[in-house]
């Protein structure tokens, strides 16, 4: 069974492009990635992706996932794509844990 990869293009050159570069992919035993997926260089570019295609299936990030985003454009979105690797998301988990953040104890609705 073999898979298939599409794109669509305004320009004639732009297809081009980007298929000699597609099966150039391949040829090195490479998986292809969409353009778009290629063209980002932020994590706050590919945060904002995440959320257009939640929306676009009709599942818009509810209220604790669009929070969570959120936190994570503010503190990471900056962050070059390329730079933000295993490591650096380790260091921050730690760093957010240290600030205090971490799993709830209380229950909704819990009397304090």
């Amino acid at each position: 069974m073999s898979k298939s990869i599409s794109e669509t293009f305004l320009r004639r050159d732009d297809a081009r492009r980007w298929a000699t570069e597609t099966g150039r992919q391949v040829d090195r035993g490479e998986t292809p990635i969409k353009s778009r997926i290629a063209r980002l260089k932020t994590f706050r570019e590919l945060i904002d992706l995440h959320i257009d295609d939640m929306c676009d299936v009709g599942k818009s990030p509810r209220r604790s996932k669009a929070a969570a985003l959120d936190m994570l454009q503010r503190h990471l979105g900056k962050c070059n794509i390329a730079a933000l690797d295993r490591e650096r998301l380790i260091r921050f988990g730690r760093e957010w844990a240290a600030q205090g953040a971490g799993p709830t104890r209380r229950r909704p609705f819990e009397s304090t």
